[in-house]
């Protein structure tokens, strides 16, 4: 009884050790690197590399889309206040 009592708590431990390197780890680094606002660093894990991948693509998407909702905001403001046409070129140049 011992022995196999032994046996189950290796194979428990075992487990634990394993998963914690090859999903816990990984999946904490993908939060930090996303809470630091940073890409996500590549971890070995074909699947997992996957779905970094997956979130740094959606987040570049989100970047570029945020930066020319920012630049036509700033068109129009320009726009609005009446400011001069070589002003307004100037500022499309800037986001260009």
């Amino acid at each position: 009884m011992p022995a196999t009592l032994f046996c189950l708590l290796s194979i428990l431990y075992g487990t634990h050790l394993i998963l914690n390197k090859n999903l816990h780890r990984p999946f904490r680094q993908i939060i930090s690197d996303i809470k630091n606002n940073e890409e996500i660093k590549k971890t070995d894990i074909s699947e997992i590399d996957i779905l970094g991948e997956a979130i740094n693509n959606a987040f570049r998407s989100l970047h570029k889309k945020t930066f020319e909702y920012q630049a036509l905001h700033s068109l129009a403001v320009a726009m609005h206040e009446d400011t001069s046409a070589d002003k307004i070129f100037d500022l499309v140049n800037f986001f260009l």
